[in-house]
């Protein structure tokens, strides 16, 4: 079966295979230290882990089983690593929309802390005005000092 008629030579496909494989484990110690979010960094692993399956399932329909040999393992190894890719982009787009969730959150809570900021800060202005007689503080176009 290793020299069957193939789409990708065995030593192509296992050097290709083998640097995508490289990738994904730097990737993934590459996410153990960085600050992203619980569950953003549990959905990119999980895709990760869905790639290197894919990858895996890519190889073995291109590089190892032959069309003309095993028509129905050549059908079900294409098949295999066409869902496996399927998975992956249908993680990815979950990835997509929590990291939107993320932003979105952290956005409001910063949003909420500068209103808050400015609350404070006309409060304390407006107390500075009022704590001086007959407004002598404030600019001719009645604006704040």
């Amino acid at each position: 079966m290793i020299c069957a008629a193939i789409d990708v030579p065995v030593p192509v496909g296992l050097v290709v295979a083998g640097f995508l494989l490289f990738l994904s484990v730097w990737y993934w110690n590459r996410l153990a230290g960085a600050q992203f979010d619980t569950s953003t960094r549990a959905i990119r692993r999980g895709t990760l882990v869905l790639a290197v399956l894919a990858i895996f399932a890519l190889l073995r329909a291109a590089s190892f089983v032959d069309s003309k040999e095993s028509p129905d393992g050549y059908i079900i190894a294409w098949l295999s690593s066409l869902g496996l890719i399927f998975l992956t982009v249908l993680l990815l787009a979950v990835d997509v929309l929590n990291s939107i969730r993320v932003h979105r959150r952290v956005f409001l809570r910063e949003s909420l802390e500068s209103a808050a900021r400015l609350r404070e800060e006309i409060a304390r202005r407006r107390a500075s005005a009022e704590s001086t007689p007959n407004g002598a503080g404030r600019s001719e176009e009645g604006g704040a000092p």
